[in-house]
């Protein structure tokens, strides 16, 4: 797997059992990420990404630990290929 230079974290997005826990997502995710507030206790760790921009595309890993332990990861490759802007439709 590629490692992005403009990444300086890694990280899009971290939830704990008290929450989002966002200290060390990268700024080009900042405000744009979100799951649901249950998704703990639902199994349901679905991602939200809004805005996505084509530079977005690329491939990324949900990492998945119980107790620090890691438990599964899941490759997801993510292709944006156009954005359409508000007013141009």
């Amino acid at each position: 797997m590629e490692i992005r230079e403009d990444l300086k974290f890694s990280t899009v997005h971290v939830r704990q059992q008290n929450g989002d826990d966002l200290g060390e997502q990268n700024q080009r995710y900042s405000r744009r990420t979100s799951m649901r507030a249950d998704a703990l206790q639902t199994g349901d760790l679905s991602l939200v990404l809004m805005k996505p921009e084509v530079s977005d595309s690329e491939n990324y890993t949900c990492t998945i630990r119980r107790f620090g332990k890691e438990l599964e990861q899941i490759h997801v490759l993510l292709r944006v290929l156009g954005v359409c802007r508000h007013g141009s439709l």
